[in-house]
């Protein structure tokens, strides 16, 4: 099986190198190589460059946490039709051979789409082995303790079937991300792979661990501080994330739970004197209940020692003031497409992203969709832009979760007011009349009774192009862009 290796590299240059030169030390697997530099600097990309190939490293300026760093390198993998993927931590060590049993386990049994192997934690003398985890709205302690002959396996059968594997060492066929789609960004840190495992169980997909293969977390390398603060934080506001996607039937019941445990730690926190680890806990339950996820290490400044823990502080509350994301859709043959070539000729700050092209690039054909890639990839070149500049999507997005996915992966939100939603609308007559000789009047017809379904999002501005030219029409979207 073709695979590639994905590792996400956030102010570690020294460890992530140590990973990458241990991952071409293999003599006999030979995979694709995606080095992530999350909050990438100046530094950082030197240090990285000097042994990552071009080809091998996305630089993101914005730290985009576990989920959206790995995103920026699955897109490209899938892309290149890779069988599998590994997601793997630089403080994380898995043999050449461990690797290569966890390959053959994929390739010999079309049942298994997620596996993983045994994680031996810790650090110095102290470790202790975990195979897999459990549900992380029902349990408090997720991860599976590893002993021989409690895990419900046997020597013939090495298998384990659990609720999630851990995102130390992650390995998944590419048809899972296809259908699943890619790692939510709203966690940014713990619980994302948890999620992922629970919608790709939607799609049939089944989650296993390997007892006969084990690999080595070195948690010893990780600011015992930061563990006792940020990760307290995001572990228990996720919960709530969690609770609300896959739990919804019961979500007020382990709302109060999860509410309650997290008092309860708090104020044990209290009296034992740790004041940060008090204040992250509550921090949590309160942005969990304003529904404040994402990014949020900005918030610890004043908790941590800033001598220590200086580049948590690089990752600045998120600021999009610059970037103006437009959605441009419309009903077949309104000229939403010419109208966006009209603005980028005619405004040096527009940048355009057409969904249809990136489909003919990569499909060869705009009939094949994934929509959670396609959407995730156009937002992903919005985000990147770092000049004043609008980004325009063109394509006529009719479900909410498009938009979404859009927006993650831009990180921008709904209500975002540097965010614009324009929709062009031509009568069916005059669709007919201008997609003459170029679809079939059967094909438009059908197209254009998808629209009056579609999603409609707050504040859009409806052009009606029929007794306009394409410049017009541009001159009205670009009044609407430029509106505070």
């Amino acid at each position: 099986m073709e695979f590639a290796v994905i590792l996400v590299n956030w102010h570690d240059e020294e460890g992530t190198l140590r990973q990458v030169r241990a991952l071409r030390s293999w003599k006999r697997l030979r995979p694709r190589l995606f080095v992530v530099d999350n909050g990438s600097t100046s530094v950082s990309r030197a240090s990285l460059s000097g042994e990552v190939d071009r080809s091998e490293l996305i630089c993101s300026a914005v730290n985009r946490g576990y989920g959206g760093g790995n995103n920026l390198a699955i897109i490209p993998a899938i892309r290149q039709r890779v069988d599998a993927l590994l997601l793997l931590n630089n403080d994380a060590d898995i043999s050449e051979a461990g690797a290569e049993a966890l390959l053959e386990r994929l390739a010999s049994d079309s049942k298994i789409a997620i596996l993983g192997p045994t994680i031996w934690e810790g650090a110095g003398e102290q470790w202790h082995a975990y195979a897999g985890g459990r549900d992380i709205a029902l349990y408090q302690t997720t991860r599976i303790p590893f002993e021989l002959g409690t895990v419900g396996s046997s020597p013939s059968n090495p298998l384990v079937a659990v609720d999630y594997v851990p995102g130390t060492v992650f390995f998944a066929r590419r048809e899972v991300f296809e259908r699943t789609g890619l790692l939510d960004e709203r966690y940014f840190f713990s619980g994302e792979i948890a999620d992922f495992c629970a919608r790709a169980r939607r799609h049939g997909f089944r989650a296993f661990v390997d007892l006969q293969v084990q690999a080595k977390h070195d948690v010893g390398r990780t600011c015992h501080r930061l563990r006792n603060t940020l990760y307290e934080y995001y572990s228990l506001r996720n919960r709530f994330l969690y609770v609300t996607k896959h739990h919804r039937r019961h979500r007020l019941r382990l709302f109060f739970r999860w509410f309650a445990l997290g008092m309860k730690r708090s104020m044990s926190a209290l009296a034992n004197g740790d004041l940060a680890r008090a204040w992250a806990l509550q921090l949590a339950l309160r942005h969990a209940f304003l529904r404040r996820f994402g990014n949020q290490n900005h918030c610890f400044s004043r908790v941590l020692d800033i001598n220590e823990t200086a580049a948590i502080f690089a990752d600045k509350k998120p600021s999009r003031q610059r970037l103006r994301l437009v959605f441009l859709g419309g009903t077949v043959g309104a000229g939403k497409t010419a109208v966006a070539s009209s603005l980028q000729k005619r405004q040096p700050d527009v940048d355009v992203i057409d969904v249809d092209e990136m489909k003919r690039q990569h499909y060869g054909t705009t009939e094949v969709c994934l929509p959670d890639l396609d959407f995730a990839e156009a937002g992903y070149r919005a985000g990147r832009r770092h000049q004043p500049n609008v980004a325009i999507i063109v394509e006529p997005v009719c479900e909410r979760e498009h938009f979404r996915s859009i927006l993650d992966a831009a990180g921008l939100h709904e209500d975002d007011p540097n965010v614009r939603y324009v929709w062009l609308e031509c009568s069916l007559a005059t669709a007919l009349e201008r997609k003459k000789g170029v679809l079939d009047p059967g094909a438009i017809k059908a197209q254009y009774a998808r629209y009056p379904q579609r999603f409609r999002p707050r504040g859009e501005c409806v052009i009606i192009t029929d007794n306009l030219t394409i410049d017009q029409a541009a001159d009205r979207v670009w009044d609407v862009i430029r509106e505070r």
